[in-house]
């Protein structure tokens, strides 16, 4: 499982807001990245849940990157539970939401095997379309939860990890 944190800076005015959004930390592609310090960090600490985090804007070298570490995670062919943590994500880029759309599509079989699910927590209805977007054009092969908040999108991995006898430390 991975976990997604995701938080953009600096915040935006209220005339231009976006709502918090999912999967990761971009601002509409017209107006390009808010932020040059971008970041995509996953954290296996907690194996078997592993945890994605998503800090300022990512570029598309920054995502290139993530779906790189992310095929590792899958051909190493190891149960677990990807925790996806999207309460600051502002908008997702149409090639990025692509992209991870055709990993999914490619890595389908080793996530249908050892994935136990995916949870996300998402509180923006915005991201929430966008995340239905990507699920409308490549459906997860495993089971998934999206969440309003970082606390229940973890009670529901944890307990995916539970039901299939997989226990994991306890946040650090």
């Amino acid at each position: 499982m991975i976990l997604l944190r995701f938080s953009m800076e600096p915040p935006m005015s209220s005339a231009t807001r976006v709502e918090p959004e999912i999967m990761s930390s971009f601002v509409n592609s017209a107006h390009g990245p808010a932020s040059s310090a971008s970041s995509i960090q996953i954290d296996e600490s907690r194996k078997p849940l592993l945890v994605v985090t998503f800090t300022g804007v990512p570029t598309e070298e920054d995502f290139t990157d993530y779906l790189e570490r992310q095929t590792r995670v899958v051909l190493r062919r190891e149960k677990n539970v990807t925790l996806i943590d999207a309460m600051g994500v502002k908008t997702v880029l149409p090639s990025q939401r692509k992209r991870q759309a055709e990993w999914q599509r490619q890595h389908e079989h080793l996530l249908r095997t050892y994935s136990l699910g995916t949870s996300f927590a998402i509180s923006s209805p915005v991201v929430r379309g966008f995340l239905t977007a990507i699920l409308w054009v490549q459906p997860l092969p495993h089971p998934h939860h999206v969440a309003a908040s970082r606390a229940d999108a973890e009670i529901w991995a944890v307990a995916q990890l539970h039901a299939a006898g997989l226990r994991t430390p306890a946040p650090g």
